[in-house]
Order: C-alpha cells, then sequence, then structure tokens
C-alpha cells in the first residue's frame, strides 16, 4: 500500500490546527432566576427552595350621598389615607423532586392586622394528574378564589366568590387535585376543616368542596387553548352546641360593611352563627383571545344561620343551656359576575391564566404590561332569620319571634360596576387604579353608608350608591 501523505508544515505565523477540546459539563446552578422567581439548589440536588414576597400599598377614597356622615361603630368613619394592605413572606421548594412544600405569613388581608400562617402545606406528585397536599390553603371553589390576589385584573376578589362562594378564602384539610394550565381536565377535590383559615375544628364536622373544569380546545393551543368551563360544589355542617364564632360579613373592597352579622348593642346584641347545613354549587366560564379575555361566575348558596343573644355567649361556661338559640334561619340566594379585560400594550395574561394553583409558565419577568379591566356584578340573597323556626303549618314555633335584623326585609340586593387599570412595570411591580360603584336597591337589609349612619338625624333615603376610588402599588416576587 501507498504511505500515506505528510501533511505540508504550516507556514510561518499560521496556527497549528488541532483537534477542538470536548465540551466541558455545565456546572448546576445552585443559585438562578427563572420565570420570575429565585431558586436556590443544593449541590446533591435533593432540596430545591424559592423564597418570594408580596407587599401591597393601597389608598381608598370614598364618595356618595351621606357617605360624611357616616361613622363606623369605632368612630373611625370611611376615612381616605394609604395603608399595608397586605405584607407576605413564603418560602415555596420541593424534596427529592416529587414532594412539594410552602409556608407562609402574612399581615393584613383576610383577617386582623397581627401576623398569621397563611398558605402552609406539604404535598406529594404521586402521577401527571394526582397530587396530594394536606394543610392550609385557598379551597377549591370557584375560578375567582382559586386564582391568585397577585395577579388579579382588580385589588380584590369579586363580590361573588368573597361573600356568597367562599366567604372564608382559606381553611386547613387535605385535598388531591391534578392537571396545569395546559391540560384539558383539571380537578380537585378536598375536605376541610369549615372553620376557615388558622381555627381547629371545633364541632367535629367538616366540609366536602370539589370543583372541575375543561378546556375543549387545549390541543389548538394559543390563547384560545386556554378557554374553560368548570363548576364547582361545597357541602358541609355546623353543630350549634359548639359552634359560637360568627358568620362573615359582607364587605366591599375599602373595608365598608354593607351586612354585618351583629345588630343591637351590648349584652342584648344579638349575634348570628353558622349552624346547620351549608351547601353551594358554581359555574365558571372563561373564553381568551389575542388581546381580551372574558370570564364569568355564577354562584347559588343555601347556608343555614342561628341567631342568639351576645349574653348567652360571654358567660364562662360550655354548657350547651347557656348557648340558647333565639331563632334559626337560612341565608339563600345567588350571585354573579362577568367580566372583560383588554390588554393593549404587553404580553397577555402575562401572569398567566386564572383559576388554577400553579405558577405561570411562561417568563415575562421583565415585560411591561398594560390591562384595563370592568367587572359587573350582581348579588341577590335572602337573609330569613326565622325561616328553619316554623312548624308543618308554617306558623313560628312558640315563643320564637323574628329578628330585628330582617324586621322589614329580608333581602340583601347588590349591584356593583368596576372599572381597573394595572401596569406592570415588570412582572415584579404592579401599580393599579380603580373605580367600583355599589348601588343598593330600595327593600333591603344592606345599604350605602349614606342611608344607615349612626346619627339617626343624618340619614337620606336617597342615599342608594356608594363609591370607591381606589389605588395599590405591588411588589411581588
Amino acid at each position: 500500500p501507498e504511505p500515506a501523505p505528510i501533511a505540508p508544515a504550516p507556514a510561518l505565523g499560521e496556527p497549528i490546527a488541532t483537534e477542538a477540546p470536548p465540551p466541558r459539563p455545565r456546572a448546576p446552578r445552585y443559585v438562578a432566576y427563572e420565570n420570575g422567581r429565585l431558586l436556590l439548589r443544593d449541590p446533591s440536588g435533593v432540596l430545591e427552595v424559592s423564597p418570594s414576597a408580596l407587599l401591597q400599598f393601597d389608598t381608598y377614597g370614598f364618595a356618595g350621598p351621606g357617605v360624611i356622615h357616616y361613622q363606623r361603630p369605632d368612630g373611625t368613619g370611611l376615612k381616605s389615607g394609604v395603608f399595608a394592605r397586605r405584607a407576605r413572606i413564603e418560602l415555596a421548594g420541593r424534596v427529592s423532586g416529587r414532594w412539594f412544600f410552602l409556608l407562609g405569613l402574612q399581615s393584613g388581608g383576610e383577617g386582623s392586622s397581627a401576623v398569621a400562617p397563611l398558605n402552609n402545606f406539604i404535598g406529594v406528585d404521586l402521577a401527571p394528574m394526582l397530587k396530594v397536599q394536606i394543610g392550609q390553603f385557598r379551597v377549591p371553589f370557584t375560578m375567582d378564589n382559586v386564582s391568585s390576589i397577585r395577579f388579579g385584573e382588580f385589588l380584590e376578589r369579586s363580590l361573588t366568590a368573597r361573600i356568597l362562594g367562599a366567604p372564608l378564602t382559606r381553611d386547613l384539610g387535605v385535598m388531591a387535585w391534578g392537571g396545569t394550565d395546559r391540560s384539558a381536565l383539571y380537578w380537585a377535590l378536598g375536605y376541610f376543616g369549615g372553620e376557615g383559615g388558622n381555627r381547629r375544628s371545633t364541632d367535629n364536622r367538616g366540609d366536602v368542596v370539589g370543583r372541575v373544569l375543561f378546556r375543549p380546545l387545549w390541543k389548538r393551543g394559543g390563547a384560545i387553548g386556554q378557554a374553560h368551563f368548570g363548576v364547582s360544589g361545597r357541602y358541609g355542617r355546623r353543630d350549634r352546641t359548639y359552634v359560637t364564632y360568627d358568620a362573615p360579613s359582607m364587605t366591599t373592597p375599602g373595608g365598608y360593611a354593607f351586612w354585618g352579622p351583629t345588630y343591637g348593642s351590648g349584652a342584648d346584641a344579638t349575634r348570628v352563627l353558622p349552624s346547620s347545613d351549608q351547601s353551594a354549587v358554581a359555574a365558571e366560564v372563561f373564553v381568551p383571545f389575542c388581546c381580551l379575555d372574558f370570564r364569568g361566575e355564577l354562584v347559588v348558596v343555601r347556608d343555614g344561620r342561628r341567631e342568639v343573644l351576645n349574653s348567652s355567649l360571654q358567660l364562662p361556661t360550655t354548657d350547651v343551656r347557656w348557648n340558647n338559640t333565639e331563632r334559626a334561619g337560612t341565608l339563600s340566594g345567588y350571585s354573579w359576575y362577568v367580566q372583560a379585560t383588554w390588554w393593549p400594550y404587553g404580553p397577555t395574561r402575562a401572569m398567566g391564566a386564572p383559576g388554577n394553583y400553579q405558577t405561570p409558565t411562561e417568563d415575562h419577568s421583565r415585560a411591561r404590561a398594560l390591562s384595563v379591566a370592568v367587572r359587573y356584578e350582581q348579588l341577590r340573597a335572602k337573609y330569613d332569620s326565622t325561616d328553619r323556626s316554623s312548624d308543618d303549618n308554617g306558623a313560628l314555633i312558640a315563643g320564637v319571634r323574628r329578628g330585628g335584623l330582617d324586621a322589614e326585609s329580608t333581602a340583601i340586593k347588590v349591584d356593583a360596576f368596576q372599572l381597573a387599570a394595572t401596569y406592570y412595570s415588570t412582572r415584579h411591580i404592579k401599580i393599579m387604579a380603580q373605580w367600583s360603584m355599589f348601588m343598593f336597591p330600595r327593600d333591603n337589609q344592606a345599604g350605602a353608608p349614606g342611608s344607615k349612619p349612626n346619627n339617626d338625624l343624618e340619614k337620606r333615603a336617597d342615599a342608594r350608591t356608594f363609591h370607591e376610588i381606589s389605588a395599590r402599588v405591588q411588589l411581588s416576587f
């Protein structure tokens, strides 16, 4: 065989050709910023954590007939000002890639201004469509309640979700769920104590809560692939012997309580408590397009109530003889809203689609965006304090008389119109402005501030509307 040719020597100054070195393996990043989150990983890959925080500063102004004369029971009235709505710190993470957890504390928001546990749970991924978690978290009822307040187009959740659907927002319990914002099916089913956040069960009973949604166009991808419709349901019971806390009040985002669970004063004050069956169903729809989306929800509720004198709950005894029920009634009715959101600038739905526990899957951490949202909703409920205090013939049981709260009317009627603009400087900085108008028809237990000031001489029969002008600056990561 012929000898192999000898390569000519390179010319003077010409680089000598050599084989390229093999690529070095990329070192794992133990500190990373991914999709708007700071991630910390240990070298072994067993533990991954992500710290986060939320800080919201709000300002509210109030207007409407007679608002200037309204005073809250503590004498503060409806005064304009700036305050810290929420200050929250959280630590999320995974262990061995399969177990996940979230620890959180918050001051403000739902509850008092004191620092208290918020979302706290431990869970495990068992299959792509099956996860189980135990702890305290938002109950899976309505699209609005499941969606994070960090990413909402309005300062607070709708009246439909906050007042009738899931007034306690969070609860202690165990839940199985499955699905993502890219799957055709999303479902959740849980058992909860029914007492709300940070409160152990007082009556050894609980609530079964479930939600399921379908995305019929998920294979098409894009915005329309996120379209869904779904249903929710909850059922539970409260034992009159042990439940001695008030039923939830009904408030506007600015904190005005247009319906409260107490009336009267002193030892003779009457309190409205949860009692007997608690049930509700809900339906939801979400339809997004390129830069415009529509959503709506309907909630129908029937919750048992009872009324007791404040004096019977203040005695230092747990004897049921002192926990007398003056009358037993029902809060029933429905609420619904429709909402449209327009994104004239920046990526649409930069924080992800509403209605699931997942974090956004697209990286818009540096994107700037602007949204304009409008929402109309209507609440039509009925609180009848003697609804369950009648005999088979419909007459009141001997010794029972109607309560003062529904002496004139059992209806609770509210119409709300809200307009909000939201600007994201980045995913972490959010600036919002909002105008809300609440209308209270006649024949109503609920009312505008001007129709029920503490000073009876200042009451105005024409006070049927109430306005809140509000703004928020938010930092979140």
